[in-house]
């Protein structure tokens, strides 16, 4: 089961939801495929189809951007397979395209990505299949 929770921004009202760990709908490696980004996916599947995979983690995840200070959700994978190789989905920030890295916060402690304001406070949380 999944966990997810919101923010929105004292200032200016902007709402951002946010999705934690896989639901019961994506609890196989293959299910997830279609949630990773796009330029990914030929890699993952040919991985899939041509290794063994040895390892895999994959999950909803929190991610901030060390410049903008900024959270974002992404859907990670990380894959060990064949003769040692990794794959893992690296992401970028949207506004300054900065390598966006693991979060060390929660979610309502960054900028609102809209206004630039550290006003977002947390709305609520939930969890999800």
């Amino acid at each position: 089961m999944g966990q997810g929770s919101s923010t929105h921004c004292e200032l200016c009202g902007h709402k951002v939801k946010y999705l934690f760990g896989v639901g019961a709908e994506h609890s196989s490696l293959v299910s997830v495929v279609d949630l990773i980004q796009k330029h990914s996916q030929e890699k993952v599947k040919e991985i899939l189809n041509s290794y063994q995979v040895h390892s895999s983690k994959y999950s909803h995840s929190l991610f901030e951007c060390p410049f903008c200070d900024t959270a974002h959700n992404r859907f990670y994978l990380k894959l060990d397979y064949g003769n040692k190789q990794t794959f893992e989905t690296q992401f970028r920030c949207g506004d300054c395209r900065a390598s966006l890295i693991p979060a060390t916060k929660s979610a309502d402690r960054y900028f609102c990505r809209k206004c630039g304001e550290k006003t977002l406070k947390q709305d609520c949380e939930k969890e999800w299949n």
